[in-house]
Protein backbone atom coordinates (compact mmCIF):
# COMPACT_ATOMS: atom_id res chain seq x y z
CA UNK A 1 0.00 0.00 0.00
CA UNK A 2 1.10 3.41 -1.09
CA UNK A 3 1.66 6.34 1.90
CA UNK A 4 -0.37 8.62 -0.54
CA UNK A 5 -3.48 6.13 0.59
CA UNK A 6 -3.63 5.74 3.91
CA UNK A 7 -5.25 8.45 6.10
CA UNK A 8 -3.28 11.52 6.71
CA UNK A 9 -1.39 12.23 9.94
CA UNK A 10 1.42 14.38 11.46
CA UNK A 11 3.89 11.39 10.97
CA UNK A 12 2.53 10.11 7.65
CA UNK A 13 3.00 13.41 5.97
CA UNK A 14 6.48 14.55 7.44
CA UNK A 15 7.54 10.97 6.29
CA UNK A 16 5.95 12.11 2.48
CA UNK A 17 7.93 14.71 2.56
CA UNK A 18 10.83 13.85 3.46
CA UNK A 19 10.93 11.51 0.41
CA UNK A 20 9.67 13.95 -1.90
CA UNK A 21 12.53 16.37 -0.45
CA UNK A 22 15.45 13.57 -0.38
CA UNK A 23 14.20 11.76 -3.53
CA UNK A 24 17.33 12.63 -5.62
CA UNK A 25 19.19 11.06 -3.06
CA UNK A 26 17.74 7.54 -2.67
CA UNK A 27 19.64 5.70 -5.72
CA UNK A 28 19.84 2.35 -3.87
CA UNK A 29 19.82 0.48 -6.60
CA UNK A 30 22.69 2.27 -8.25
CA UNK A 31 24.53 2.20 -4.57
CA UNK A 32 23.78 -1.22 -4.44
CA UNK A 33 25.31 -1.96 -8.00
CA UNK A 34 28.54 -0.25 -6.80
CA UNK A 35 29.20 -2.01 -4.14
CA UNK A 36 28.07 0.97 -1.67
CA UNK A 37 26.60 0.12 1.60
CA UNK A 38 23.30 1.31 1.98
CA UNK A 39 22.33 0.60 5.76
CA UNK A 40 23.36 1.47 9.11
CA UNK A 41 24.65 -1.43 10.05
CA UNK A 42 28.30 -0.71 8.64
CA UNK A 43 28.07 2.78 10.56
CA UNK A 44 27.08 1.26 13.78
CA UNK A 45 29.58 -1.29 13.64
CA UNK A 46 32.54 1.19 13.35
CA UNK A 47 30.90 3.06 16.18
CA UNK A 48 30.77 -0.11 18.24
CA UNK A 49 34.64 -1.08 17.48
CA UNK A 50 36.52 2.87 17.12
CA UNK A 51 33.79 4.45 20.20
CA UNK A 52 32.57 2.00 22.31
CA UNK A 53 35.60 -0.47 22.62
CA UNK A 54 37.92 2.28 23.72
CA UNK A 55 35.55 4.46 25.86
CA UNK A 56 33.47 2.50 27.35
CA UNK A 57 36.09 0.30 29.40
CA UNK A 58 35.75 0.00 33.02
CA UNK A 59 36.28 2.40 35.38
CA UNK A 60 37.25 5.30 32.43
CA UNK A 61 35.23 8.70 32.65
CA UNK A 62 35.55 11.25 29.50
CA UNK A 63 35.13 14.67 29.11
CA UNK A 64 33.33 15.86 26.24
CA UNK A 65 36.20 18.16 25.12
CA UNK A 66 38.62 14.73 24.82
CA UNK A 67 35.91 12.57 23.17
CA UNK A 68 36.66 13.64 19.87
CA UNK A 69 40.42 13.60 20.14
CA UNK A 70 40.72 9.96 21.54
CA UNK A 71 38.02 8.67 18.54
CA UNK A 72 40.48 10.78 15.87
CA UNK A 73 43.64 9.20 16.98
CA UNK A 74 41.79 5.93 17.52
CA UNK A 75 40.12 6.28 13.73
CA UNK A 76 43.75 6.58 12.53
CA UNK A 77 45.42 3.76 14.30
CA UNK A 78 42.65 1.38 13.22
CA UNK A 79 42.92 2.32 9.88
CA UNK A 80 46.36 1.75 9.39
CA UNK A 81 47.12 5.29 9.16
CA UNK A 82 49.25 5.46 12.54
CA UNK A 83 52.28 6.01 11.49
CA UNK A 84 51.27 9.51 9.56
CA UNK A 85 50.29 11.32 13.17
CA UNK A 86 53.41 9.96 14.00
CA UNK A 87 55.44 10.91 11.78
CA UNK A 88 53.84 14.43 11.79
CA UNK A 89 54.79 14.97 15.80
CA UNK A 90 58.10 14.00 14.87
CA UNK A 91 58.76 16.58 12.38
CA UNK A 92 57.00 19.49 14.76
CA UNK A 93 59.57 17.88 17.59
Amino acid sequence: MSLEKVPKCKEVEDCLRYYRKNRSRMNYGEYRQKGIDIGSGVIESAHRIVVQTRMKQSGMHWNKKNVQSIVSLRSLYLSGRWSNIVNHLKKAA
